[in-house]
């Protein structure tokens, strides 16, 4: 999952693969470089956010599909131990005697933990698992336009450097300071942060909007997730 990062704006680069494939010809080693420690320190649970919400889109249909199935069998299931239940508590209410009663209660009872046994390996089957790992790190020095802009919500302003991408002819969105995701069109709070649209919510109760950051829960007690 490609995810490129600019460490200098702190922005969202678009198009990792089509700015891969720009500079693949003119990348050359440096043999004195370097890793930036703190740079990767600091952007690294960013990168990871972003690469989480591109595989989660990217497996939306495998999910789906595994749902359903797992719906599918649940069902089976749960008339097939619905029909053994039945049966057994047919045989407690004829049994005659405590000693059968009881012998036929533990078979119910057995059956129960045999069924919630079986449904847990259906969730633990039909769930997709992934597992993120850093598998390489290019680290490039581009020629960019620098604007300062000052941003300005309310009487509240802030100062934010952004970058015009030469490679990609267009300007790096800033990251959602909470999501990590581009935030364009930016949202700005009262406080300030830089946000994209989905963590600059509108509450359904009460139309307030309202950043995610500042506040998981609006003022009139709904929560924003």
């Amino acid at each position: 999952m490609p995810v490129c990062l600019n460490a200098t704006a702190d922005s969202v680069v678009p198009q990792p693969d089509a700015l891969l494939s720009y500079v693949r010809d003119e990348l050359e080693d440096e043999p004195d470089f370097q890793i930036p420690a703190p740079d990767l320190r600091r952007l690294f649970p960013a990168a990871a956010d972003l690469a989480r919400r591109a595989l989660a889109r990217a497996a939306a249909q495998l999910v789906d599909s595994a749902n359903r199935r797992l719906a599918r069998d649940t069902a089976r299931l749960e008339a097939y131990y619905a029909g053994l239940t039945a049966q057994l508590q047919k045989r407690i209410a004829k049994a005659s005697g405590e000693a059968a009663r009881e012998k036929e209660r533990s078979r119910l009872a057995a059956t129960e933990l045999d069924r919630v046994a079986k449904l847990e390996d259906l969730v633990r089957k039909f769930s997709p698992r992934a597992r993120l790992n850093l598998a390489g790190l290019l680290v490039l020095t581009l020629p960019v336009e620098e604007m300062t802009v000052r941003l300005i919500h309310k009487k509240e302003e802030r100062v934010r450097t952004f970058h015009w991408n030469h490679c990609l002819h267009l300007l790096e969105p800033p990251r959602c300071e909470r999501c990590s995701e581009p935030a364009a069109p930016l949202q700005l709070c009262e406080r300030m942060h830089c946000l994209c649209r989905e963590c600059r919510t509108t509450c359904p109760r009460c139309g307030r909007q309202n950043c995610r950051i500042c506040r998981p829960r609006c003022p009139c007690g709904e929560e924003q997730g």
